[in-house]
């Protein structure tokens, strides 16, 4: 029995040494490291960034792209008068409130500023406004643009003083009414009223003199060379 018991441990201690020694296993760490920043634009951000308002005015890269072809066109018609051309003037100002830009083009003369033309962009196209119209340079004053967004020009022929009023609807300058004041008597007319217009009262030519111009205040433009354009 004891010789049963000696081959049996025997037999034990071989078959360890036979499997040989066990490796650990090598540990698995797991580097505590600190993630790179970044900035996840989620697609409302996305659709704000495409729909943001454009510029007002100091990306030279935005100017050539809303209005150069416009500005070519200028360049066209007046090419036979070359000092003409060198007293042109633009400005950019969003005049409807729309977070666009309009082109406002205009003529220096005698140490006077004229607005001649207003154009906008409409469908990626640079549109020139047709309802406006500057009345004669020589009966005339500048324009004022108001910050509740009309324009206004005025003249005086002879006495008969004139006053224009423009504004936006729905992207389109549309002229809104003139008012005319001869000699203390009072009219208002548009396109489908005939000279001098439709005779109302004092009270009531101050009446829409206040409706379209508000409180009075009037925007200061930034106007340069039509030459300096998008340099």
């Amino acid at each position: 029995m004891k010789k049963l018991s000696v081959a049996l441990l025997c037999m034990l201690f071989l078959g360890l040494c036979a499997c040989g020694p066990v490796e650990p296993h090598e540990a698995t760490t797991t580097a505590m490291t600190t993630p790179e920043k970044t900035t996840k634009i989620t697609h409302t951000e996305q659709d704000a960034s495409i729909s943001a308002p454009i510029p007002t005015g100091n990306d030279k890269t935005t100017e050539n792209n809303l209005y150069s072809e416009a500005i070519k066109a200028i360049n066209k018609n007046f090419e036979d008068a070359p000092n003409q051309l060198k007293d042109m003037r633009y400005a950019l100002y969003d005049l409807d409130g729309n977070g666009a830009l309009e082109f406002l083009q205009g003529l220096e003369g005698g140490g006077v500023l004229y607005l001649t033309a207003i154009y906008t962009i409409q469908n990626d196209v640079a549109v020139r406004q047709e309802e406006f119209w500057y009345p004669d340079f020589s009966r005339s004053s500048p324009a004022l643009l108001f910050k509740n967004g009309t324009v206004r020009t005025s003249s005086d022929n002879d006495g008969d003083l004139y006053t224009n009023y423009f504004r936006f609807e729905n992207g389109v300058l549309r002229h809104k009414a003139t008012l005319t004041d001869i000699y203390g008597q009072y009219f208002r007319y548009n396109e489908n009223v005939t000279y001098p217009g439709t005779p109302i009262t004092k009270a009531e030519f101050d009446r829409v003199q206040k409706e379209f111009e508000g409180d009075g205040q009037v925007v200061e433009l930034d106007w340069k060379p039509l030459a300096e354009y998008g340099r």
